[in-house]
Parts: structure tokens; sequence; C-alpha cells
């Protein structure tokens, strides 16, 4: 295991991801909803999503990030309500556990 807690922003792995295959991050939106894992391997970009139905509306959450050696970057997040079409902008997800996995 690479990360275990609860961190936005920026996550400290604590080994690089150049030394692994793959990695598996799981993550939870700023509800606490538990979402889908990502799997990505070192230097991608990819992205946290999250769709949210509440009584005032549905709204998709996204946040960009990186992995780059021993870190996970948050290069932007956005939240839009579906109803309105506005965006707001700021924290929208939390790096609950990195694991990495190595080819047998």
């Amino acid at each position: 295991m690479l990360f275990s807690g609860s961190q936005v922003n920026e996550v400290a792995l604590s080994d690089s991801a150049a030394n692994y295959d793959r990695i598996l991050i799981r993550y939870k939106d700023s509800d606490g909803r538990v979402c889908p894992a990502i799997i990505a391997k070192n230097g991608e970009s990819f992205s946290f999503v999250s769709i949210v139905n509440t009584q005032v509306g549905t709204y998709i959450k996204e946040q960009r990030n990186t992995l780059t050696g021993n870190k996970i970057t948050r290069t932007g997040a956005w939240q839009r309500t579906l109803m309105s079409g506005t965006a707001e902008s700021g924290l929208y997800f939390y790096v609950v556990e990195v694991v990495g996995y190595k080819r047998p």
C-alpha cells in the first residue's frame, strides 16, 4: 500500500509510481460518497468523477489529476449543476487509498 488515509490536493506516496505496472486509487467525493476506483500509470493524467442527485438538482463533480513519481497532484476541479449549467470550482475529492501492483 502506497497511501492510506484521507487527503485532498496533493498526495505523497511512500514509493514512486514508476516502480509499479499500475496504481489503483480509491477516492471519495466531498459528500463522503465512495466512487469507483481509478487505475493509472506513472506519468498519466486522469479524473475523479461523481454524479450527485439532490432535491435541489443533479450535479457532476470532476477533479483532474496527474500521477508522477511519488505524487498525485490535483490540476483542476469543478462542479456543474445540470439544471442551471453553472459551474463552481473547488476541492471535491479525497484520496483514501493507493495500492501499487507489479506483474508477477
